[in-house]
């Protein structure tokens, strides 16, 4: 079962926003791979990978 409070969720209305949002969720699915490979193997996430990881987070947390 998910952790995620979705209580205080809100719809997203403006265009430009839903764009980004899916963008950043598109991305993060992408690169889901290196987050398993880091964590069965050892093998650090890309600090370029990682770091446009955290602001895809970032876009989704708004």
């Amino acid at each position: 079962m998910s952790q995620i409070d979705f209580s205080r969720a809100r719809p997203i209305t403006d265009t430009a926003q839903l764009e980004a949002v899916e963008e950043a969720r598109l991305y993060l699915e992408a690169t889901d791979w290196y987050v398993i490979r880091a964590f069965e193997t050892g093998t650090p996430v890309p600090e370029e990978v990682a770091h446009c990881r955290t602001q895809a987070r970032a876009v989704l947390t708004l």
